[in-house]
């Protein structure tokens, strides 16, 4: 399925919410094709990283990084601390504080959480 721009807020949001409470390989696949969607791509990146996809994600992550926009860097910090890796870390603790309003120390409590939480 893919998303129009013409779909009401609502319907839109409950296709994801759904495909994503979903998982298996339906949501992967409805992720996947939202990544050739601007306008939702770091949100698919978002979703398919919690679903345990990271070889995709991870550069999606890392460019948005360069962005200016804040809440797009927001979501990048997101997807990079599920990702957890220590490459990922380390994007986020060298991110410039003009850039975003997230501290490093939140991105490495969250990497530390999720880690925590996987090992547990």
């Amino acid at each position: 399925m893919q998303l129009r721009d013409d779909f009401p807020v609502d319907v839109l949001e409950n296709c994801i919410i759904s495909y994503f409470l979903e998982s298996g390989k339906s949501a992967e696949n409805f992720f996947i094709s939202q990544l050739h969607n601007e306008e939702y791509k770091l949100y698919a990146a978002l979703f398919l990283a919690q679903l345990g996809e990271h070889k995709q994600t991870f550069p999606i992550f890392a460019a948005a990084l360069e962005r200016y926009d804040e809440y797009e860097i927001h979501i990048a910090i997101l997807g990079l601390a599920t990702i957890g890796t220590e490459e990922a870390l380390q994007l986020i603790l060298n991110l410039s504080h003009e850039k975003n309003s997230y501290s490093p120390k939140e991105a490495r409590w969250n990497f530390d959480y999720i880690n925590f939480e996987e090992r547990r």
